[in-house]
């Protein structure tokens, strides 16, 4: 099954429970060089790798957003914390405590 979030302006589609898109994105797409990033993608390519990389930059971005109380209050206060798409959303994103992702987050 999947689900759409809208994060930052952005419709992401997730299926909920996998992982095998992460580690092929992983294995694929970077190197050992945590501050390596290739350049932003354009909206309008096809290719898996690049598509891939926009959506890991734009998940990045969200969990970091995580990080700040404000931002988080204000999640509250829309009662968006309680909507059971975000919060499926949320567990999905878990996969950031692993190690290989986790040295990506500032």
């Amino acid at each position: 099954m999947s689900h759409v979030v809208n994060i930052f302006g952005n419709n992401v589609r997730y299926k909920q429970g996998t992982r095998s898109h992460r580690h092929h994105f992983l294995r694929t797409t970077m190197n050992s060089d945590p501050g390596h990033l290739p350049p932003t993608p354009d909206s309008t390519s096809s290719d898996p790798r690049v598509i891939n990389r926009a959506k890991f930059e734009l998940e990045l971005e969200f969990v970091q957003s995580l990080a700040n109380p404000f931002y988080l209050h204000s999640l509250a206060q829309q009662n968006i914390l309680e909507q059971p798409t975000f919060v499926n959303f949320l567990e999905y994103l878990l996969y950031w405590k692993d190690k290989d992702y986790a040295r990506f987050i500032q």
